[in-house]
């Protein structure tokens, strides 16, 4: 017998906040291997593109590398 959907979602609910989390993270990493895109196809290296915005290499790295809470 087929269950409703709010049978299962009584059985197993949603955890909001762990959908929220997991949507963020991976924007972040939508937006990290974009940047990384666009930065080559404009063929600048990291420093150059750190030069810009006036921020260092190692924030345009770590963006790149998804690891933007530390940029």
């Amino acid at each position: 017998m087929a269950k409703s959907l709010e049978e299962l979602l009584a059985k197993r609910p949603v955890d909001l906040e762990a959908v929220e989390a997991r949507k963020k993270h991976l924007l972040d990493q939508f937006r990290a291997y974009r940047l990384r895109e666009l930065r080559e196809a404009c063929e600048l290296t990291q420093v150059q593109l750190a030069e810009r915005p006036h921020v260092s290499r190692k924030s345009v790295s770590r963006i790149e590398d998804d690891d933007i809470d530390r940029a």
